[in-house]
């Protein structure tokens, strides 16, 4: 049978790992900095929508102490 860790591996997964094992050293350098670079990316766009979520909520509560 499959080995252990293979076994909650999806037909993707396995795709995947078959082309990462493809590749040459200095291409799975090259990959392995553009998953580094699409993480950063990400992370920095969660940043901006936890500020801007954080300034909404201050400016509801601002707004709420406010009165017309």
């Amino acid at each position: 049978g499959k080995p252990k860790w293979m076994k909650d591996l999806e037909a993707d997964d396995i795709s995947m790992v078959q082309e990462l094992g493809g590749l040459t050293p200095a291409q799975l350098l090259d990959k392995i900095r553009q998953l580094q670079n699409l993480a950063y990316q990400l992370g920095l766009e969660e940043g901006m929508i936890l500020y801007q979520a954080q300034l909404r909520s201050q400016f509801t509560q601002i707004c709420g102490l406010c009165s017309y």
